[in-house]
């Protein structure tokens, strides 16, 4: 999309190849402007004083090196086909790249014309094709003479009385699209147009205050007799029309219009589509021949589906020097690649939560640190997914077909669930081209903002240094990080009296669901989960057949879209839990005052707590929301910044590339602009308001149109989807990502029915 937009091809989503109604030169009025332009002889430069003619300019000056005295009776006869008066003309003998030749056709225009008020700087030049080392250097500076040299002397020279006479004062430097492109052969003509646009912008800076208003315009793929110096192959791809540039010229110079200074636009563009985006051009400052993304090298936190988002965003822009993706497992697909060894349970994870010391001398190998907790995968290996495969696939990639043998025992064959493998396989395939950026087993232990730039220091578990094993400690700088690190990392216990003591000895009897891997690890055991969600939900519906009746569900608040899942067979619903009595059998009690004796395991399935520690300062509250990143994502204080994947209820995999693409825009310096600090913490304060202080501040639910829209605006996407943008929310996606959850439900109706 950057490309694009840079090159010019497709900044407004509808083209043109010849004039159109919108800009035909005879519904125009400019019956007292008067225009030079040079290279008029032949082609555009033609054209346009036709168009300028058949708008009713009261004086039109043509300067060329050939005669043009055949051109004067053919304005006369374009403005009288049009109904307009006859032009005053004045025809000049000029060679642009001649100082004295230019001053002498100033002169003689400031004899005839009160004024000039439109400026065209059309006379160029294209050198024969040619590599560097095989180019004639006489030939190749001509292009620099004429194209460069040329705009500068005529400028220069009817400045004076532009500026000493008044009038429109507007300037219009022909360009090309091969600004921006690199074509072999053809480095003289092409760097010499770069420096057109480059002119244009000093112009406006050197001038603008004066009241000069000066832009470029590229006229499109022109079949000239410059145009026909290109090689036969090119010479198809130059289906524009002379007369296209020629009118777009008249409509857009009928009048000042100030938010194209110092722009460069394009014939092809539809010129009402380019209008209404005005405010837009201004407010991102686009159309400038100008490096203009903010960061160049960029770090991500994480290999998994954010992660991917992330990358595929990043490398879309196709505008960063450097990307690095640091991943602390040895494997792509975050928690949807299955770790069969799962974490030990501990009731406080508070030694994961903290940053780790960090050596002094770096970079440095040092022994190997403790695996902390929380580091082992949190997903079994034969799940299938709650979402529907339409909905969670990336926008551009659907996810390949596949069902498991469960589900399509619950919901039929042709169901919308996939299974893990076929999700991981998913993400595997996907991040193939991006894995040259990722440096796997290696641990962001800090990220520090240290002179305008983050230092990010690095521990890489799997080196083998004289015989042994060893960390790897070093540090590398990046311009901005995005932190797609995920959040279901530290499980989240609830604090329960007595579950430490109970937990130090007996601790086989306590799991978190991250823990969990298979039904049949229950089999005939008396079981209690605690939690209200889908994770409990799916535990109930793979136990509750195998498992010493009754299976307890533990819930604080009843979650009643999983009602169902409550009432399976040999279920019982109980509050939550007060406190625990330790001991070999254990007792637990709930608030009811029930108890529940000798019990076999306690499975909390009651979350994640989001977890940081490598940031430079405290992000999360102690209520488990992450605080100070304005839409979920932008550090409010430095947006460079940025997180990734820490959302709620929001349709996954997709919001991560709406995030990332809304990201990858803005570090790329071509999104819309982000609001005041001031405004961010305004945002901030309102959501907390809405939502509360909670995890549940970054649900989105049921505000699916108005996040993805914003996301998809701030990026600058069009309010319709152009070719290469993400759509905007569709109906039916909320649908397709619930609508296994509902068969998951039906199904369990129809068995509580059958019961």
């Amino acid at each position: 999309m950057a490309e694009a937009i840079d090159t010019g091809f497709y900044f407004t989503s509808v083209r043109h190849t010849d004039t159109y109604p919108t800009i035909n030169p005879s519904q125009q009025d400019l019956h007292n402007k008067y225009v030079f332009i040079t290279g008029a002889s032949k082609g555009i430069g033609r054209e346009t004083a036709l168009s300028y003619a058949q708008a009713g300019c009261a004086g039109i000056g043509i300067g060329a090196r050939t005669d043009l005295s055949s051109l004067i009776p053919l304005l006369e006869q374009a403005a009288q086909s049009a109904g307009k008066a006859a032009p005053k003309v004045k025809a000049v003998t000029l060679d642009v790249t001649d100082e004295a030749s230019v001053a002498e056709a100033a002169a003689s225009i400031a004899e005839v014309f009160p004024r000039v008020d439109i400026l065209i700087n059309n006379a160029g030049y294209l050198e024969k094709r040619a590599k560097i080392a095989e180019s004639d250097p006489s030939e190749w500076w001509k292009s620099w003479d004429v194209n460069v040299k040329g705009p500068y002397l005529v400028t220069r020279a009817f400045l004076p009385q532009m500026l000493e006479r008044g009038g429109e004062k507007i300037i219009v430097n022909l360009c090309s699209i091969a600004a921006h492109l690199r074509s072999p052969g053809g480095s003289a003509y092409q760097t010499s147009k770069l420096a057109v646009l480059r002119l244009t912008e000093f112009l406006d800076v050197d001038h603008g205050p004066d009241g000069i208003l000066t832009f470029a315009i590229h006229p499109g793929g022109v079949l000239t007799d410059m145009g026909r110096r290109l090689p036969l192959e090119r010479q198809p791809a130059l289906t524009e029309s002379p007369r296209l540039c020629a009118d777009s010229l008249v409509f857009l110079t009928r009048e000042r219009r100030e938010w194209l200074a110092g722009r460069y636009v394009s014939a092809t563009w539809d010129v009402e589509e380019l209008i209404s985006k005005r405010e837009d051009i201004v407010a991102r400052d686009l159309l400038k021949n100008v490096v203009n993304f903010r960061y160049k090298r960029v770090a991500i936190v994480g290999a998994g589906p954010s992660g991917l988002a992330a990358v595929r965003a990043l490398a879309q822009e196709n505008c960063f020097e450097y990307i690095r993706i640091f991943e602390r497992s040895d494997r792509v697909g975050g928690l949807w690649a299955f770790d069969p060894v799962p974490d030990a349970f501990q009731p406080r994870y508070t030694e994961a939560e903290m940053p780790c010391a960090v050596p002094e001398e770096l970079p440095c190998v040092a022994s190997p640190l403790a695996e902390r907790a929380g580091l082992h995968g949190s997903i079994y290996e034969h799940m299938d997914t709650n979402a529907g495969a339409a909905t969670m696939a990336f926008t551009d990639r659907p996810i390949p077909f596949a069902n498991s043998e469960n589900s399509e025992k619950l919901f039929g064959k042709d169901n919308s669930s996939r299974p893990r493998s076929a999700i991981v396989a998913y993400l595997e395939t996907l991040f193939v081209p991006y894995l040259h950026y990722v440096s796997f087993n290696t641990t962001v232990e800090k990220v520090d903002k240290v002179g305008g730039e983050w230092v990010v220091t690095l521990r890489r578990s799997d080196i083998f240094h004289r015989g042994e094993k060893v960390d790897y400690w070093w540090q590398e700088q990046f311009d901005a990080v995005i932190v797609a690190s995920g959040h279901h990392t530290i499980p989240f216990i609830p604090s329960i009296q007595g579950l430490e003591e109970s937990c130090a000895k007996v601790p086989e009897k306590f799991e978190h669901s991250k823990s969990w891997r298979s039904a049949e690890d229950c089999n005939d055991k008396k079981v209690i989960i605690v939690g209200n969600n889908v994770s409990a939900a799916d535990m109930v519906d793979a136990m509750y057949t195998n498992v010493k009746a009754p299976l307890y569900v533990s819930q604080r608040t009843p979650n009643t879209f999983f009602d169902n899942a409550w009432k399976l067979p040999n279920v019982q619903s109980v509050p939550r839990v007060t406190h625990i009595t330790p001991g070999d059998g254990g007792v637990v009690h709930f608030a009811d005052g029930s108890t529940v004796t000798d019990f076999d395991k306690i499975i909390f399935a009651t979350g994640y707590k989001l977890s940081y520690p490598f940031l430079p300062f405290k992000a999360v509250t102690p209520q488990n929301r992450l605080s100070g990143f304005y839409q979920h994502i932008f550090n409010m204080e430095d947006p460079s910044l940025a997180v990734v994947g820490q959302i709620r209820a929001a349709i996954t995999f997709r919001v991560f590339q709406y995030q990332s693409t809304a990201v990858a825009c803005f570090f790329a310096g071509r999104s819309k602009p982000l609001p005041d600090v001031s405004e961010q913490y305004r945002w901030e304060r309102e959501r907390l308001a809405y939502k509360g202080p909670t995890e549940l501040f970054h649900e989105i639910k049921p505000d699916f149109v108005d996040y993805y829209g914003w996301l998809r605006e701030f990026a600058g996407m069009s309010t319709e989807q152009a070719a290469g943008e993400l759509p905007p929310f569709q109906e039916g996606w909320l649908e397709s990502d619930l609508g296994i959850l509902f068969e998951k439900s039906a199904y369990w109706g129809r068995v509580i029915a059958a019961k």
